[in-house]
């Protein structure tokens, strides 16, 4: 939990500036997670504004931890966003590594991969969607021998032996 966080300030305040690379494949381009994202940050920001507003008179400490734990919502959100833009889906080493931000990663051996579909109907399938997807279907659902470790933001974790993907090419 503890690396976690420093991933979160190192993703939010030290990678601003580091170029995407062109390997692999992109999940947050043809979505609407950058829209849905800015959208949020101003939220999440007049909502700070006008909370603290309401409480300092009254309960000023309320006021201070409500400001604060805004603030810690703002970097996460910034990270999330560094994170998935410079991680893309790749291929490298004979391992799939999927990646949508700080939210949910996990490696796959290729060897794993039993079969890849393009229309399966089921309900235990696990959606690796970014926030902002539009689509309702996955463009392809890997199938794998054993269930495999989905870990999610702050030390979850899933296992899923049918992934839906959804990627931009």
């Amino acid at each position: 939990l503890l690396c976690a966080e420093f991933l979160m300030f190192y993703y939010a305040f030290f990678t601003c500036h580091k170029k995407a690379s062109n390997s692999g494949f992109t999940v947050y381009k043809k979505s609407m997670y950058v829209p849905v994202l800015v959208m949020v940050f101003h939220a999440c920001i007049f909502e700070a504004v006008a909370f603290h507003w309401l409480f300092h008179e009254r309960w000023p400490i309320v006021a201070w931890i409500h400001t604060a734990l805004s603030v810690y919502g703002l970097i996460f959100l910034l990270a999330d966003y560094n994170a998935t833009r410079l991680h893309p889906t790749k291929i490298q080493n004979g391992q799939l590594y999927l990646s949508n931000g700080l939210m949910k990663r996990t490696t796959i051996d290729l060897q794993q991969i039993k079969a890849i579909h393009q229309n399966l109907e089921m309900e235990d399938i696990y959606m690796f969607s970014i926030l902002g997807n539009t689509e309702d279907k996955p463009q392809f659902i890997l199938e794998t021998q054993q269930p495999q470790t989905i870990y999610l933001a702050m030390g979850f974790e899933k296992r899923a032996r049918y992934i839906g993907l959804f990627v931009d090419d």
